[in-house]
């Protein structure tokens, strides 16, 4: 720890040029501003200034905290209910529902969510937002990893719960709203595209709400949220039946080939059958996680409004992000 304390120190008296100031004497105003806006641009601002020993810190004391438990159980059940309602609605191969109608549901349903659970844990229900805010330290890595887990099992229990309301004569080979290339025509490289680009919007957009720099707080929020994942759904439901989230892509597609096998039946006029575990289902993993990281790192390097969400302060950083989960609460 010592070596990277005396690491952080090298590259700090680098890079905010203090030496050279004192050896010149005083500066103009200006060139304060000037060199103050060139250390918050430089990359390394954002990770390579960090005191690892306070994020550390900052780990072991949610680890003692009751209140770190109960968000990653928030997690848990809020997964469990957005999933759930989700592809419940896309379940039954008897009830047609129309695109606008599904996408009108995982959008509200996000709204909903993030209004409801934003202040206990974030409302993120979601790896790849978990992961895009441990990248860009606005969550600890430990938060990440404890919010995955819960995410993923609280998909499968919604994925079990789902299976067990849908009528007997309707369970077998039923997909169980599982994600997989809807376009039949669509290759394994386009799915991807899909995927990566949409939750790059999805992402972008939960950055530019949690930004403390911006005016943006309350219940509007979790309604921008939702509007992109809405957006987000229209665009892509009729390509790869829209992952950007790989707890919704797990429960369902892991449930529907336990429970029907490796040939399910997506078409019952073709009878085209598809795996959902299958040699495409990756993308439904890579894809969010390469946009959601993609899309913070671009946020919080060019875009951020606030210089709290560009510094090498952690428990700043933190303490930002709890400040907008805050937020949710006012009125």
């Amino acid at each position: 720890m010592a070596d990277v304390e005396a690491n952080y120190a090298c590259d700090n008296h680098s890079i905010d040029g203090s030496d050279d100031i004192a050896s010149h004497g005083s500066v103009t105003k200006f060139e304060q501003k000037v060199q103050s806006a060139t250390n918050n641009l430089n990359p390394k601002s954002i990770v390579g200034k960090v005191k690892w020993s306070d994020y550390s810190a900052a780990m072991h004391n949610e680890v003692r905290s009751a209140a770190f438990w109960l968000a990653v159980g928030t997690e848990f059940l809020a997964t469990f209910l957005f999933v759930w309602s989700t592809t419940a609605t896309v379940s039954d191969n008897f009830l047609l529902v129309s695109l606008v109608g599904v996408a009108m549901t995982f959008g509200l349903m996000i709204s909903v969510g993030v209004y409801i659970w934003a202040p206990i844990s974030g409302g993120h229900f979601n790896p790849a937002v978990s992961i895009a805010l441990a990248c860009t330290m606005d969550i600890t890595i430990l938060r990440a990893f404890c919010y995955t887990i819960a995410q993923l099992c609280g998909s499968l229990l919604a994925s079990i719960v789902n299976y067990g309301l849908i009528a007997a004569e309707n369970r077998a080979s039923n997909s169980l709203g599982s994600t997989y290339l809807v376009n039949e025509g669509l290759s394994t490289a386009q799915g991807f595209g899909f995927e990566v680009l949409t939750t790059f919007i999805f992402i972008l957009t939960i950055y530019a709400t949690i930004d403390p720099g911006r005016s943006v707080s309350g219940g509007f929020a979790a309604l921008y949220i939702g509007i992109a994942g809405l957006c987000c759904h229209l665009i892509s439901a009729s390509q790869t039946n829209t992952g950007i989230n790989p707890a919704r892509s797990f429960g369902p597609n892991v449930l529907a080939v336990a429970l029907n096998g490796r040939s399910i039946v997506v078409d019952s006029i073709t009878g085209r059958t598809v795996d959902m575990l299958g040699s495409f289902y990756w993308i439904y993993w890579i894809g969010p996680i390469v946009g959601a990281i993609s899309a913070a790192g671009l946020y919080v390097m060019f875009f951020t409004l606030d210089d709290r969400r560009a510094g090498d302060n952690v428990q700043k950083r933190l303490k930002a992000y709890q400040k907008w989960q805050d937020s949710i609460l006012e009125k």
